[in-house]
């Protein structure tokens, strides 16, 4: 089972920086040791004048050769370019991210929430691929979607493409869903609960949530 998911892509490649450091060239180079070490990181990305994300971190590790930045303890906001509203916000134990690709592996209690959609998403591990738009969880790990709307599931295998607007668990979820303003012919009421059991999850995305409980 899938849910087609009205969002807009949060933003994860915020790190992008520019620094240029001197250093001896005599030092002996350690790769395990990162380059620069910063605390109490404060980053605000800006577009055409506007602010478009914010990330906060208690430390930042910075590998030059590798073009690698790791965070710990790190928050982020991203807004609305049209309203400049905060419309995602998001925070995180530990996060890996790749200065030369945008992409990032995020591990130790993430949530996420997307105001816009009223979602929220807890995990242990994600992955987020930037030229891909797609947000990932390794297979064995459980990740928790919710709503507050009375929507919770829980599964393996998730995966969710920014770009189709679509959100599945490829190990299997179970949960509940409440449909919203569903026509009356159908359900004779403005809501309606379903518990469901899932060992797959697919869908092609469409203009309208959908969802049709299997056994």
């Amino acid at each position: 089972m899938s849910i087609v998911l009205r969002t807009a892509a949060i933003v994860f490649a915020l790190f992008y920086t520019s620094c240029t450091f001197v250093y001896d060239t005599e030092t002996i180079v350690d790769d395990s040791i990162p380059d620069i070490t910063m605390e109490n990181v404060d980053w605000t990305r800006m577009r055409g004048g506007k602010a478009q994300a914010r990330l906060e971190a208690a430390i930042a590790d910075r590998y030059e050769k590798t073009h690698i930045m790791e965070l710990r303890n790190y928050t982020f906001e991203q807004y609305d370019m049209s309203s400049g509203e905060v419309d995602s916000t998001g925070s995180g134990g530990k996060a890996r991210v790749e200065l030369e690709n945008g992409n990032m592996r995020m591990t130790e209690n993430i949530v996420i929430n997307v105001n816009s959609e009223d979602m929220s998403l807890d995990a242990e591990n994600l992955e987020w691929r930037d030229k891909e738009k797609t947000l990932t969880s390794a297979d064995s790990t459980p990740v928790h979607v919710g709503q507050e709307s009375g929507t919770n599931f829980e599964g393996n295998g998730f995966s969710a493409d920014v770009r189709s607007r679509t959100w599945h668990f490829n190990g299997g979820a179970e949960g509940d869903y409440y449909l919203e303003d569903i026509e009356e012919e159908d359900a004779g009421n403005t809501g309606e609960e379903n518990t469901v059991k899932e060992n797959t999850a697919e869908e092609t995305p469409s203009n309208q949530e959908e969802e049709t409980p299997s056994d």
